[in-house]
Formats: structure tokens, C-alpha cells, sequence
């Protein structure tokens, strides 16, 4: 069977992606090697699950909706304009996601918990939902962008109702990854 490439996550409206353009479009700097990433692939992440065999992909499916199982839709702000790990050496730049309650933590949560009885091993690192917006490639001339992300950091994008979950296949390609649905699971 073959392989695939695969995570979960929560998609953006078209609105928000083209809020985010727009944002991309006035941080960028002749002088700065950033690799801005497609609104269009631009998702919240919830678990990644790497490369798997396609056979494998009811199972997944079952612990997804198992996971998701009471969850009714719930609202999702964008706000926030930051860098991992810190201004003054930035790698990822990234969106915040700020939520009245806990919802997407205990999804994420309830996500890791059904995927690791499967067999899919706990992500270390803690769950810091962000958007990654571009990722710094060479750190010469970053000044006009580390002024222009303090300028934008109060950036506010909107909200949106999140309703699903998607498991998605990523291929990658020499001009970017292309992200596939698989199975959008909504949720009751």
C-alpha cells in the first residue's frame, strides 16, 4: 500500500486568507529572505502524522470523529502578529488564534489522546495554536521586517466558525507543498 503524508487541522475562510495576503503582502522587504507561505495552504495544524500507509486511514478516520465526538462549532478570532523563537532571531513568523474559552485546547487534546491509542506517539513540544504565516530563510536584513511585524502585531484578521476537522494529505513539491482534503469530519 502506498504511502501518504498526512495531519489534521482546521481551515481558514477564504475572507480571513485573503486578510492574511494582504498582511504577507505589507510585511515583505526586498532585503529579507522569507518564505512566505500560500494563504491558500496557510491551516491550523492540530497533529501531524507524517508519512502513513493509506490502508491505515479508516482507523484514523474513526479516532478523528471519536475525538470530535460532542463538540459543537465554536468561534476562533485571528490576532496577533508574532515569531518563533524571538525577535531577535526569528525563524517562523506566525498569526495568533485567540478563543473565548477552552475548546480548541481540549480538541487538540482530545485529538492527541485518540491518535496516540492508535499508535500515533504524543507531540512533545506543548500545543501553541498559530497560523504560520512565513518562515525567515536567511537572517541578513531583517530590520525592516522585525520593525514592520512590531508595527503589525496588534494585527486582527477576523473570526470565523470552526465546524470540522480535516485530515489532510500534504505533498511536497519543489514550489511548496499541496494540501488535499481527505475527510472533513463536522462536528455534532
Amino acid at each position: 500500500m502506498p504511502m501518504i503524508r498526512t495531519f489534521i487541522a482546521i481551515d481558514l475562510p477564504e475572507g480571513i486568507k485573503r486578510g492574511i495576503s494582504g498582511l504577507q503582502d505589507r510585511l515583505k522587504r526586498d532585503e529579507c529572505h522569507i518564505g512566505w507561505v500560500r494563504p491558500e495552504a496557510i491551516h491550523l495544524t492540530l497533529k501531524f502524522l507524517g508519512e502513513i500507509d493509506e490502508k491505515g486511514m479508516p482507523e484514523i478516520e474513526a479516532a478523528i470523529r471519536k475525538a470530535t465526538k460532542g463538540f459543537i462549532p465554536f468561534n476562533l478570532r485571528i490576532m496577533g502578529l508574532g515569531v518563533f523563537p524571538n525577535l531577535k532571531k526569528p525563524g517562523i513568523i506566525w498569526l495568533g488564534i485567540h478563543e473565548e474559552g477552552d475548546n480548541l485546547l481540549r480538541l487538540q487534546s482530545r485529538i492527541e489522546e485518540e491518535m496516540e491509542k492508535i499508535g500515533h506517539p504524543r507531540e512533545e513540544r506543548g500545543f501553541k495554536p498559530h497560523f504560520t504565516i512565513g518562515r525567515v530563510r536567511d537572517p541578513s536584513g531583517l530590520k525592516g521586517l522585525i520593525e514592520a511585524i512590531e508595527s503589525e502585531k496588534e494585527s486582527e484578521l477576523g473570526g470565523f466558525e470552526t465546524e470540522e476537522v480535516l485530515i489532510m494529505r500534504s505533498d511536497l513539491r519543489p514550489e511548496g507543498p499541496v494540501y488535499t482534503r481527505l475527510c472533513e469530519i463536522k462536528f455534532d
